[in-house]
Order: structure tokens, then sequence, then C-alpha cells
């Protein structure tokens, strides 16, 4: 995954590494997105510059899309399948003044693209960030359902 690191035992720094998979029939869609510092010495600074990369700009925006509820339950209707303003309302559950709102959010955002004929779809950010908040917060799924039977 990393080759830099197998060059040599001597190396320090850090390496993130996301990589999706699907498949779809007999097609099988990967992408892995990597991104690493290495040195030889220990006195770099390899976190600082992966998080000099950031765009703030960027993140923010995309973060921002996503800082709603509502937003993160219509982003996960239109992976499921409900792509139409009508099928997210029924979906969602929520009204349609709200829905535009939150939809235009996550366009903004770049996370949503309005398709042919009205059809909404999660743009490729906004997958692997749906990706990466369900691998980040399975365990406080489960324990959220744990307490809803329980109570």
């Amino acid at each position: 995954m990393f080759p830099e690191l197998a060059r040599s035992s001597a190396r320090f720094g850090r390496a993130v590494l996301v990589a999706t998979a699907r498949r779809e029939g007999g097609r099988t869609d990967l992408r892995v997105l990597r991104l690493s510092r290495f040195f030889a010495t220990p006195a770099r600074r390899p976190t600082r510059q992966l998080l000099d990369q950031i765009c703030d700009e960027s993140a923010a925006r995309m973060i921002g899309g996503f800082g709603h509820r509502d937003r993160l339950r219509i982003a996960k209707a239109i992976w499921n399948g409900a792509d139409t303003h009508g099928a997210l309302a029924e979906e969602v559950g929520i009204k349609t003044g709200p829905l535009y709102h939150h939809l235009r959010s996550l366009e903004r955002a770049g996370l949503v693209d309005l398709g042919a004929r009205n059809c909404y779809r999660l743009t490729e950010a906004g997958e692997t960030i749906l990706l990466a908040l369900a691998a980040l917060t399975r365990d406080d799924a489960r324990a959220h359902k744990k307490r809803r039977r329980a109570g």
C-alpha cells in the first residue's frame, strides 16, 4: 500500500488510505485515495505537511454540506435509490421547502449533482465522505440502537 515504508526500516511519517469498492453486476469499481509523507529522520513534520494540503475553503464547504441531520438523511436516501424530489420527500419525510433548501446546500457543497430528468445523485466526494462517516460512526450507531431498544 505504501511502498515508501518497504524501502527502509528507518522511516518516519504519516499516511492515509481511503479505499472504496463497489460491485454492480459483473463490473467492479475500486477507488483508492492515498496520501503520505515519509522521511528518513524523525525531526521532520510530516503531519503538518499533510495538513497543509487541505484546501480549507473546500473542506469547510463539504463538511458544512453534511452539517445538518436532514442533509445526511437525504444523502443516504439518494444513495439508496430515492433520486427524485417526490421520492426524497416521501423517504426522508420532510416538506418541499426544507427539502429544496437542503438539496441546494448539498449541491453547493459539491456532494450532490442534479442529473438528467431532475434526478439527484451523490458525487464521488459525497459518496466517499458518506462512506467515511459510516466507518467512523459505526460503533456510535450500534450503541444508539441498543439504547433505543432498551429505552
